[in-house]
């Protein structure tokens, strides 16, 4: 956006100073022998110069700003993707870990995940995970104690 700001402002420059020479003479003619009307031409000739000058340098800054912003976004769908990939691969070990009866350890599995945002489907599944192993955890310990009385 600097670059259009600066490349209007050397245009309008040329063209207030071809207008500030334009004075006439008392031969009728001025800048050095050309009339007022081809002055004028010239004017318009630099003006028209100038405008597509802006008009190329906005399209291609455009162009640099629409590829940055695609290349950022490109990056972030990325980023995003991995750090899903990474919660799943958690809760995964986490159930895995269940299925083993080896609850301590998936509630710890389950802890890393304090790190990481995680999305309402996410927090739901580790909510509900974390549920069922208190629940076998009070289950497994009522066994333990029921084994020991004899019962």
């Amino acid at each position: 956006m600097k670059t259009t700001h600066i490349v209007t402002a050397f245009a309008l420059s040329g063209v207030l100073a071809l207008a500030s020479g334009c004075g006439k003479s008392d031969d009728g003619t001025s800048m050095g022998g050309t009339s007022d009307k081809s002055t004028m031409q010239q004017m318009s000739n630099a003006a028209v110069k100038a405008a597509d000058t802006v008009q190329s340098t906005a399209a291609a800054a455009k162009e640099t700003v629409t590829k940055d912003a695609n290349a950022v976004a490109k990056a972030t769908t990325d980023a995003a993707a991995k750090a899903n990939d990474a919660v799943q691969g958690i809760i995964d070990q986490a159930k895995t870990l269940v299925g083993q009866k080896s609850y301590q350890p998936a509630l710890d599995t389950l802890g890393k995940l304090t790190s990481y945002k995680l999305t309402d489907d996410q927090q739901k599944v580790v909510d509900d995970l974390k549920a069922q192993i208190q629940k076998l955890m009070t289950a497994d310990a009522g066994k333990a104690v029921n084994s020991l009385l004899g019962k």
